[in-house]
């Protein structure tokens, strides 16, 4: 889970994908412990990419455990579970529906230090830019970079904060018209 998020830092997508296969063959079959479902997942999902369908299956079954088990999620663990199933639903070109599950994030003003919510303010970055809502994606953008400020290292490890930067990166281009945004494709849910 780790080496994926430094392999991302890096720029190596291949080694990405590699660890994203491999927590998927570990842990694709999980149950019961949501944690080990939402890592697989972000990691999963964080780099667009053309999965293959048995691949894709198993994450269609962790989607649908997590998605399922949402409402009775502890809450502090609530938000990492809505960042991955929402950056899910992003990849997958369900823009409205991540925005949805995301819209009480940004309302406060607040000071946060959750990297949690760094990363969920990201995936609100990505949607809306998407949807050529560019004003509002650089809002969020700007609510994501308060909560980096915000946070000190015990708050925001590396991993996570590598994480949120390749969101954002990615909503930056889409804000500034360099790509279009990547697709992955698709599962039924």
């Amino acid at each position: 889970y780790n080496r994926s998020a430094a392999a991302i830092n890096i720029g190596d997508t291949n080694d990405h994908f590699f660890c994203s296969r491999e927590l998927l063959t570990r842990f694709g079959h999980e149950e019961k412990d949501n944690g080990i479902i939402e890592r697989v997942l972000k990691t999963f999902f964080i780099v667009p990419h053309t999965w293959a369908d048995e691949e894709l299956a198993k994450a269609q079954t962790l989607y649908e455990r997590l998605n399922n088990r949402l409402d009775k999620a502890p809450a502090e663990t609530r938000l990492w579970y809505l960042a991955a199933l929402s950056l899910a639903d992003y990849r997958l070109g369900r823009c409205e529906k991540a925005l949805e599950r995301l819209k009480k994030v940004a309302i406060s003003n607040e000071p946060t230090t959750a990297p949690q919510e760094a990363q969920a303010l990201a995936v609100i970055a990505l949607c809306h830019a998407r949807l050529g809502e560019n004003e509002k994606a650089i809002e969020a953008l700007r609510l994501s970079d308060n909560v980096i400020k915000n946070a000190t290292p015990f708050n925001m490890a590396h991993f996570d904060h590598w994480r949120r930067n390749y969101l954002v990166k990615e909503a930056t281009q889409l804000i500034q018209g360099q790509s279009h945004g990547s697709l992955t494709n698709s599962f039924r849910l």
